[in-house]
């Protein structure tokens, strides 16, 4: 009999209201093992049933898979984003006292993942630990088969070219990312799985990180819509599909504050959650308590020293470059002392790019004149 999973092969469907005898369940109450009228077994999510008996007296049937121990950062880690793999870059990033460096990777199906080594190996040279981002092409994971597979094949390898940590795909809960139609935390989870037991056969050191969603309320109290989902409901999708046995840490974004990170309350917009350093951590479910928590991006955006910002982004146009700086340090001490965060990534380090599109070099520490206002107070921050 197949394991119970949602990859795979159904073997028939069951119609609404049919009778079913329920002879197993899974260690973690997941899915039950049925028998039908006819006398064909298998398994059925425990959430398309029914159920009017105390199930905690059925036979475990399916055990807690072994899996690899949760690989851990050790003690609180900082790092940034970077664009350039320089000694600009690299002498800022010590100056504010990090010790990892994240690369975003932009995957194209077929691509190998030592196509990755020359990242990674610069990184080590320079004394950084590397979490690498990895993140598709929306269009190739909604029509080309198997994509999956290829993927986690990619993450893979990049873990054998010594990937200190992966982070699986990025803000998936929106379609600027994710193709529309497919946006939900199971299926986001589908890849997950997939990418995680291919790394840890290969690597079980490496970190696997979720793919951090983009904070947000757009969806309203429906929570979906047809762009995307808003961060706490996809993240509980993905706790129904399991993603917590799938993953080391899990991944979150906080870049757009307009006050400082020590408050949960007086955003001039409003007093939603994800506008608050500690209310994006207060989104992630329960069910993955048992997990820490990376931030692959925290950053503050200051137009100063580069021009009026795009109407999309005129809510930063208030905050100062000592704000930015005040911000970003406090932002740490608060991730340090949450007892749930174990790694944040400065968004971003050096890039360079302000258009009406978006304004990168806004959120960089190392500003327009190279100096770091920030540095002072991430490295008082780390100390």
């Amino acid at each position: 009999m197949q394991e119970p999973s949602h990859t795979s092969t159904i073997i028939r469907a069951v119609a609404s209201g049919e009778n079913i005898f329920l002879i197993g369940r899974a260690w973690n109450n997941e899915w039950y093992q049925v028998r039908l009228m006819d006398g064909v077994e298998g398994w059925i999510y425990a959430l398309y049933l029914v159920v009017w008996i105390d199930t905690s007296r059925l036979v475990v049937t399916h055990l807690e898979p072994t899996r690899p121990p949760v690989a851990m950062v050790g003690s609180f880690a900082l790092g940034g984003h970077v664009m350039n793999l320089n000694e600009d870059a690299f002498g800022t990033m010590r100056q504010a006292g990090m010790t990892w460096l994240k690369v975003q990777h932009r995957y194209h199906h077929g691509e190998r993942g030592s196509a990755v080594a020359p990242i990674v190996n610069a990184a080590h040279r320079a004394g950084f630990r590397i979490l690498l981002g990895v993140v598709g092409e929306r269009g190739q994971l909604a029509s080309i088969p198997n994509y999956h597979a290829a993927f986690a094949d990619f993450v893979a390898g990049a873990a054998l070219a010594g990937a200190d940590a992966i982070e699986i795909w990025n803000e998936p809960n929106i379609d600027r990312e994710w193709p529309r139609g497919f946006i939900h935390g199971g299926n986001y989870t589908d890849l997950l799985r997939a990418s995680y037991n291919a790394i840890k056969a290969v690597s079980p050191v490496t970190i696997v990180v979720s793919a951090a969603p983009a904070p947000t309320g757009f969806f309203g109290p429906a929570g979906c819509g047809d762009g995307g989902c808003n961060d706490d409901i996809f993240l509980k999708q993905m706790a129904f599909a399991g993603a917590q046995n799938f993953l080391d840490c899990v991944g979150l974004h906080h870049n757009d504050g307009i006050v400082s990170p020590t408050q949960r309350t007086g955003d001039p917009r409003g007093d939603h959650p994800t506008y608050f350093l500690s209310g994006v951590i207060s989104r992630v479910p329960s069910e993955f308590n048992s997990r820490p928590l990376c931030f692959t991006e925290v950053g503050y955006l200051s137009p100063e020293g580069y021009g009026t910002l795009p109407p999309n982004f005129a809510w930063a146009a208030g905050t100062s470059v000592a704000e930015h700086a005040q911000w970003l340090g406090e932002a740490v001490q608060v991730a340090r002392t949450s007892g749930r965060v174990q790694m944040l990534i400065v968004w971003n380090i050096d890039f360079n790019v302000y258009t009406y599109e978006d304004p990168m070099a806004g959120y960089a520490i190392r500003r327009r004149d190279g100096g770091c206002p920030a540095c002072a107070a991430l490295a008082a921050a780390i100390r």
